[in-house]
């Protein structure tokens, strides 16, 4: 399985993007406060368990599909707050500041990371 994406994982990806899409018009998440999205992470997850909720009392395809819905929500959500963390460097914007040309580590700096952690983190993800 070394270097092949799991089924599942490609499967929850796709219908995160089809989420992301269906919201384009609201704009990118890029200028969001990180704030403001974990916010909307809780009120996701409020609606998950909502969601499973329903499916635990009729697991019908339209709870499942609900639950898959939601499930998105809280995916895309919890990674739009990784990437204004700067957690994912190969991104073009980090809190809203242009990266491109920076290193890597420079990007993570100016995301607020601790410059030495920074450099771990990239040596570490390099190493692998």
């Amino acid at each position: 399985m070394e270097g092949q994406i799991r089924p599942t994982l490609m499967q929850a990806t796709e219908v995160i993007e089809e989420e992301l899409l269906e919201n384009d018009y609201k704009g990118g998440w890029e200028s969001s406060s990180i704030w403001d999205i974990q916010n909307r992470v809780w009120t996701e997850m409020r609606e998950l368990e909502g969601a499973l909720t329903d499916y635990h009392r009729d697991p019908s395809d339209a709870n499942r599909a609900r639950v898959r819905h939601e499930a998105a929500d809280v995916q895309g959500m919890v990674m739009m707050v990784a990437d204004l963390a700067g957690c994912y460097p190969h991104g073009a914007r980090v809190n809203g500041r242009d990266t491109e040309g920076l290193s890597p580590v420079e990007t993570l700096v100016n995301a607020g990371w601790d410059r030495q952690e920074a450099e771990d983190d990239i040596a570490e993800d390099q190493a692998e």
